[in-house]
């Protein structure tokens, strides 16, 4: 419940117009923009909620390959920090690590799926995503 925390507060007006696309503004003028934000709170908490669905279902499956497959991963593992810090140094560096690659390249107005995707996404990372306190 990190989301409630008093930190976190003043975030809300931001971060609803994140995800609806209406401004503080809109919402003391515009009547229809009121309806648009419910229904952008409903597609998020709907994010929200199919991810822990998903998310508690598929645990046993996880725990049991993990399970399963220790010690593979265990190796995989090993080659890859040792990969990782090869690449750190700068004796290995390959052209597709050095890529940018970006899903929105305009800022468009928000949709219902976006609202969705943030409740999926951003607040499972945690509040310290929005600002660290």
């Amino acid at each position: 419940m990190a989301f409630f925390s008093p930190c976190t507060l003043p975030l809300y007006p931001t971060f609803i117009s994140y995800i609806t696309g209406v401004s503080v503004n809109d919402l003391k003028q515009k009547r229809g923009a009121q309806s648009k934000v419910i229904l952008h709170a409903v597609a998020f908490c709907f994010g929200l909620a199919s991810l822990n669905y998903v998310l508690g279902f598929s645990a046993s499956f996880l725990g049991e390959f993990f399970r399963e497959y220790n010690d593979l991963i265990r190796m995989f593992g090993g080659i890859f920090l040792v990969m990782m810090g090869i690449f750190l140094m700068g004796l290995f560096q390959p052209k597709f690590f050095m890529k940018e690659i970006r899903l929105f390249k305009y800022k468009q107005a928000g949709t219902c799926l976006n609202s969705y995707l943030v409740g999926v996404i951003l607040l499972q990372l945690g509040p310290h995503v929005l600002a660290p306190s």
